[in-house]
Parts: structure tokens; sequence; C-alpha cells
């Protein structure tokens, strides 16, 4: 039984409450001994002793049973009582086979807080134990109880006072307890004198990464971890092949957070022999005349062919990336892989996709001329091909994390999916209604 706080609030018996009934019942006595004396009625006859002995052993029933009631729920402990009391004592520590079932999900060590919503070195938990559980993802595991309302649990545990915080090693054998506010730090430090090291998992990177972009993205982004997961992983890495490769080559130790350190990689070792020829150059401009303005191929060619290039540096630096993640494994929990999915897949893209049936996406935005100009074409066609095909527009300015997980780099863009989902085709600036209904047609609709 956990000790009670006299002002908690909870359904023990208050003893205010027990003094008011003591009260109540000898003003009672009083007055009926009064009535009974002004009808000159002998107050201490034989039935009116009866009567009071009767009244008196009703109210000592109500509070026992009260009192009765009361042991088998789980109260607030005094907050003085509770705030610093450790019981890291031999009889508190039992062996693994003596433990309750923790119901363990993962072989990993393990922290049990028993508590209460409304106690109040409880509450000061919370905030502690939400940071270690998403800071030691995959880690450790750390499980809350609610002993109010799980009055079972506080007897299985063998508590006396909450909080109570239990580590458990990885085969679940009960290590220590403690009773009271327990600091991050201290937890963490006790981890520690039990040789355990614990350090943050990769989710704590990724908030961390979340946290310092504009508030308008991180919901979009808190969607798409996996993806900003994937972006972190591959800058960690490139980041370690460019420190090695620069390193040898210059025989200098640069620093691996040198914003240059990429580029100077990425020119040396992955970048070849890059060049666009005039027949490329042509056959872009006319592709996408409507993005020039109406400026002539003499005026703009210079520039469109720094585009160009620009455009096969990305797509040889994709294909690096992609041979790169062949070769090097990164391992991250199932569970987490799958949490993870379900939110990246929740968009109009892949939900399209999975549809069974082709599909024509449209990455642009409003106020880009050709993107204005897709607008009409996009919804004649998607009237035309209901039920057959997919046709879907996405602003790239609502959703900038949708258009870079799709490579997006000019728009307007399309994209084009067979019914298995795999992309087919896709094309940058504007394309013509016939042009996109020759392509739609060759992805077999009918």
């Amino acid at each position: 039984m956990l000790s009670q706080c006299p002002c908690s609030g909870n359904n023990g018996l208050n003893p205010f409450v027990l003094l008011a009934i003591v009260a109540g019942t000898w003003v009672l006595f009083n007055w009926i001994k009064t009535l009974m004396k002004s009808k000159g009625v002998s107050f201490m006859n034989k039935a009116m002793k009866i009567v009071i002995v009767v009244a008196l052993i009703v109210v000592v029933s109500v509070v026992i049973a009260i009192k009765q009631k009361d042991k088998s729920s789980v109260s607030e402990p005094a907050v003085a009582a509770s705030s610093n009391t450790n019981t890291a004592t031999e009889g508190a520590i039992k062996n693994s086979e003596n433990t309750p079932n923790t119901e363990r999900s993962a072989n990993l060590p393990r922290l049990v807080d028993l508590g209460a919503g409304k106690c109040i070195p409880c509450k000061m938990m919370a905030p502690i134990l939400k940071e270690l559980k998403s800071q030691y993802q995959g880690k450790l595991e750390v499980v809350f109880i609610d002993v109010w309302e799980k009055p079972d649990e506080a007897k299985k545990y063998g508590i006396k006072l909450i909080p109570t915080q239990i580590f458990y090693n990885a085969s679940g054998k009960e290590l220590y307890r403690h009773e009271g506010f327990f600091s991050k730090e201290d937890i963490l430090g006790k981890w520690k004198e039990f040789g355990i090291k614990l350090e943050k998992g990769i989710q704590s990177d990724i908030n961390d990464i979340i946290s310092k972009q504009p508030q308008q993205m991180q919901q979009e982004l808190n969607n798409n971890a996996f993806f900003v997961l994937e972006q972190e992983a591959t800058r960690r890495i490139l980041q370690h092949l460019a420190k090695e490769s620069v390193t040898q080559s210059d025989k200098v130790k640069p620093n691996q957070e040198d914003p240059n350190i990429l580029q100077q990689f990425f020119e040396k070792d992955v970048f070849k022999k890059i060049e666009v020829t005039d027949e490329e150059l042509k056959t872009f401009y006319e592709n996408n005349k409507d993005m020039c303005g109406g400026a002539t191929l003499d005026q703009i060619g210079s520039s469109l062919k720094e585009y160009l290039i620009d455009q096969k540096k990305q797509q040889m630096a994709d294909d690096y990336i992609h041979t790169l993640g062949k070769k090097i494994s990164i391992q991250v929990s199932d569970s987490w892989v799958k949490k993870q999915a379900a939110l990246a897949f929740d968009n109009p893209v892949d939900k399209a996709r999975k549809s069974g049936k082709p599909s024509m996406v449209d990455f642009g935005a409003s106020g880009c001329r050709p993107c204005d100009m897709m607008a009409p074409i996009l919804e004649t066609l998607r009237k035309k091909y209901e039920g057959k095909c997919n046709v879907i527009f996405i602003h790239v300015r609502e959703q900038q994390i949708l258009a870079s997980r799709y490579g997006v780099q000019a728009i307007p863009l399309q994209v084009f999916f067979d019914k298995t989902g795999k992309e087919v085709f896709r094309h940058v600036g504007f394309f013509p209604q016939g042009e996109i209904e020759k392509k739609i047609n060759e992805l077999a609709v009918k």
C-alpha cells in the first residue's frame, strides 16, 4: 500500500471529514437528549440507550467500510516524502525470476516508471521520459505505468511510493530501483554505472534536423522522416569519402564540415568530362520555347548550356549515390520503417502509384507561366481519362519534400508511371496535350 498524502484529493478518508462525522454525531446526540428532557422523558431509559448504541455502530461501520475500500486503491505519495527518496536497498532489488512480467518488446535495457497523472513528482518525470524515449529509440525501452489506473501493477512491482523507477538489463533482470523524482542526468549516470552505454538514436538526430527547419515545413518533414534519414545518412557518408579523397590527394587534413569539401570531391572524383553539343542545345530550346519568354537561342544559348551542364552533373551525382547505396547497407529498426513508410506513402503521388492504374503527375506552381499553361490541359485529361489513368497536379511550393523525393529540379515536370507504379518517362517544361496523350496511350490505356 502506498503512503497517502492527506491533501491529495483521492478517495481516501480525509481526517477533516472524519472529524466532521464525529462532531455531527455528537450534536445529534445532544439534540436528542435535550428533546427527550423537554418531553419529560428520562434520557437514559433502556430504549434510548439502545437507539444511541445502534447510531454509533452505524457511524463506525460507515467509517470502517470507507477505509477498507481505500485499501485497494493507490494513493498519491506526499511530495516531500517522494521527491528525493532513494530505496536502492538489497531487499528492493529482485532477481529476474522474481520480477513481474514486464512485457518487453525488444532485447533492450528497460526503464519502467510507475507513477500517476496527478502526482506532482510524476508530472515532473513526464517530459524526461518523453525525451529518453525519443532520443534513445532503439537503444532503450522506456515504459510508463499509471498505477492509479492500474492498481494491480503497483502490487505486481512491489512499489511503496510513486514515482518509482525500475532499471532492467536487456535480459530482464532488475538492476536498481529509485523512489521519487529522478533527473535525466541521474538516470543516464545510473545506466553508465551498470556498464550500459547509451548513445542517442538516429531519431534524435532527425528530430534535431527537423526542429531547425521553418515551422511550415516541420509537419511535412515529420511525415517524411525516412527521407530526412536518407539525406542525412548520404551526407555523412559523402563527407567521410570526401575527407579521405581530398586528404589523400592534397596531403592536407581539411575540416570535415567544410561546405566546399563535397564540391571538391564531386568535381575531382565523380564529374567526368561534361559537354553539351549544339544539337542537344537546339533540341532543348525547341522543346521548351515557352520557358524562354520569347528569347532567341542566340540570346540565351550560353545560359541554357550552363543549365544543361548542371542537369548532367545532377544526374551523375544521383547515379553515383544510387550506386553507392547498393554497396553500403544501413540497418534501421523494422518497426520504425513500418511506421515511417505509412506516413511517407500517405500522399497523392504514392497513392496513385499503388492504384493499379497508369499515372501522370505534373509538378508545378501557380505563377509559373508554363505551369499555368498546363492547368487547362490537365483538367481536360483528368476528365477524359477518368477511371483509366490518374492525372495529378502537385504544387511544389506547398509540398516541397514530396517534390524533392521525386527529384524535381525544374518546373513544370511531368512524370509518367505504369500500372505497377514504375516510372517510365519524365519531361521538363510545357508539354502539349497531344504529346501527353501519346505517352498515356503507350502505357496501354484504353
